[in-house]
């Protein structure tokens, strides 16, 4: 299990303990940084707002996407995982949430290709900041720094509000395993996109995804 995303594991994920869980997604996030260092960093303004047609994404709106939401969460966790009374026993068995599994397998990388993109997480063309691989790559970290706040607290029973609909709730576990699966989405789509004919300077054969 070591190495691999938390959208990878599936099923796997109601089998781990809690301990296993917290490693494994610190795993996931760092994969996932290294994979942002290896093949988005250099990538300039013209591969970056590149994109085939006026419906499809750019590269670089696939990052700015996921950097706009994983900003949103970041914002909060924090305060979530200090406030949280909830303490972890010892061997637990982690065990997504019934809604947390569904949310967990719609915004992942096998999700529906038509899941709707709140606006308030639409990236605009043509306005994806130079430096979003770097921005997205400190994310990672931050979550990594989350996650190591936050042992000794019961990611089960630690609730987060979602920032986009207040009336959703989360356990604390199954919103880093959906954003884990949800930069796995993105980071694959822009993977694609790099591999592409028309991208400039000719396709990225390499780039995974």
């Amino acid at each position: 299990m070591v190495g691999r995303t938390q959208a990878e594991l599936g099923p796997e994920r109601r089998d781990m303990q809690t301990k296993q869980l917290r490693t494994s997604l610190k795993e996931g996030f760092a994969k996932q940084r290294q994979r942002i260092q290896d093949t988005f960093i250099d990538l300039g303004s013209e591969e970056l707002n590149w994109r085939p047609d006026e419906k499809t994404w750019s590269v670089g709106q696939c990052l700015h996407h996921l950097w706009i939401t994983n900003d949103k969460y970041l914002a909060n966790l924090d305060k979530v995982i200090r406030s949280s009374t909830h303490k972890e026993p010892e061997g637990q068995e982690y065990s997504s949430s019934w809604f947390g599994t569904q949310f967990i397998e719609a915004v992942g990388p096998t999700g529906g290709k038509n899941t709707p993109v709140p606006k308030a997480l639409q990236p605009e063309h043509g306005k994806t900041p130079r430096d979003i691989a770097q921005r997205l790559m400190d994310q990672l970290e931050g979550f990594n720094e989350f996650l190591s706040e936050s042992e000794g607290t019961d990611l089960r029973k630690t609730k987060m509000q979602s920032p986009i609909t207040k009336i959703i709730s989360l356990p604390m576990g199954d919103v880093f395993i959906a954003l884990q699966g949800h930069n796995e989405r993105h980071l694959n789509q822009a993977g694609k996109l790099m591999r592409s004919g028309g991208f400039p300077g000719g396709a990225r054969v390499g780039a995974p995804g």
